[in-house]
């Protein structure tokens, strides 16, 4: 997860902690929201994600839960689809760019974001 967070800082500006909370913040949205059979596959490329996901607590459910847990975390509003897509690619990097388009096509309204 470390890694992954360390690519999103780098790629969007933010401080490592926010970028790994919004990275937290995103796994866990699509562990509950994508009706993907790929998102476990998805999910579990990312090392210490599930982990990470238990530790962190409780989320806002919906669309709308997770732009307020982002913004809780520090990412404002107008970085929002920045953050989502540089943790998109570098998620394709580790789980495949197909198996991550098919997660996100399943979770409604998230195809703006990206």
């Amino acid at each position: 997860m470390d890694e992954l967070a360390a690519e999103v800082a780098a790629a969007t500006g933010f401080d490592k902690s926010i970028a790994r909370a919004a990275s937290v913040i995103m796994v866990r949205f699509l562990l509950a929201e994508a009706k993907s059979p790929k998102t476990a596959e998805v999910v579990d490329a990312i090392p210490g994600a599930r982990g990470a996901v238990a530790a962190s607590g409780a989320a806002t459910p919906g669309m709308m839960g997770v732009l307020t847990d982002l913004r809780v975390a520090g990412v404002g509003l107008m970085s929002i689809q920045s953050v989502a897509k540089a943790f998109m690619r570098a998620v394709s990097a580790r789980a495949g760019q197909a198996n991550v388009e098919e997660v996100a096509r399943s979770v409604p309204g998230l195809a703006q974001f990206m």
